[in-house]
């Protein structure tokens, strides 16, 4: 059965062509990796398509795919095929200063025949700029999280996001650009994830909500922030119960797990840094709740938190009871 990315449907189509492969990395040559077959269509901004492109695929995080073979037809369909199957994929199609780029979840890259994603737009490429940076470090059990979690809300925020067609160019030619639509993709999805919690509170929304601040802190801060499974579902059940702390209680918490300079008036500040950051805990709970503690512990200096490594992060919330 062929799956459809974003909602899109294309006609399967007989594509011919030449595309590019990447050097280096993960390779699937010689039959000891099942390989899958991604099409689609990529669409500029004005309708038109991409008639040609130079196409990487990079499994995520960081590994690119060697041996990749692909087409691209002057009607801007395309073929990228000998893909390692269950693993997220990264496609990037660039062309004179044009680039195109969209997340395959690990889900639709199968040996079950070819996989139809439906357009490559610049909507498209915002969200694949969100994930990278969201999972630029983060350990493959995080990576399937964002993306199977992240990927269909951040489209839904940037479409929201409602950028013009003009934007949309910019996006696609100026990386300055496409970063700051990203940035501002994973803040406004992060926050949408939390009101839907504060509405809804259920393990389901809770479990996407905490993908979404994960994905978040990764992104700003550049850093993984991992947490252990077992301490993940005991963070849920607190949130939704839920527990909540003063700032005296998570400055306690904070210099017990390796930030000796955190005080009362400093976790008071990272609160209402918080809040100003994702309007949204304002109506979860007016004091801080797990998640928000978990947030301002993880977040960097300078972005409401203390900076704490993954293993302090970790034993600060065993210092709140969670474990």
């Amino acid at each position: 059965m062929t799956k459809y990315l974003f909602g899109v449907s294309l006609a399967a189509m007989l594509l011919t062509g030449c595309g590019g492969g990447g050097g280096g990395g993960l390779s699937v040559t010689g039959g000891s990796i099942p390989t899958g077959t991604i099409t689609g269509h990529l669409a500029l901004p004005s309708g038109q398509p991409l008639t040609s492109a130079i196409v990487t695929a990079t499994a995520l995080p960081s590994t690119q795919v060697s041996d990749v073979v692909s087409t691209v037809s002057p009607d801007g369909s395309f073929s990228v095929t000998n893909l390692p199957t269950g693993k997220n994929i990264d496609l990037r199609f660039a062309q004179s200063g044009v680039t195109l780029k969209v997340v395959v979840p690990g889900s639709q890259v199968h040996g079950n025949g070819a996989e139809n994603i439906g357009q490559v737009t610049a909507l498209t490429t915002v969200v694949a700029q969100a994930i990278e940076k969201e999972t630029k470090n983060a350990d493959p059990v995080s990576v399937d999280l964002i993306v199977s979690g992240q990927l269909e809300h951040l489209l839904n925020e940037v479409k929201a996001q409602g950028s013009s067609q003009s934007q949309q160019q910019f996006e696609i030619t100026d990386s300055n650009e496409l970063e700051k639509s990203a940035t501002s993709a994973i803040g406004g999805t992060a926050n949408t994830e939390l009101v839907a919690l504060s509405a809804t509170p259920q393990h389901h929304i809770a479990d996407v909500a905490l993908d979404g601040l994960v994905g978040q802190i990764s992104a700003i801060g550049g850093t993984d922030v991992n947490i252990p499974a077992q301490q993940r579902a005991s963070l849920i059940s607190a949130q939704l119960k839920p527990a909540t702390y003063t700032p005296a209680v998570i400055a306690s918490a904070l210099v017990a797990a390796g930030a000796p300079s955190a005080t009362v008036a400093g976790a008071a500040a990272a609160d209402a840094a918080q809040r100003i950051q994702l309007p949204a805990w304002n109506s979860i709970n007016p004091k801080i709740t797990p998640y928000e503690a978990f947030a301002i512990a993880a977040n960097p200096t300078g972005a409401s938190g203390f900076a704490l490594t993954p293993a302090q992060v970790s034993q600060f919330l065993k210092n709140l009871g969670i474990k």
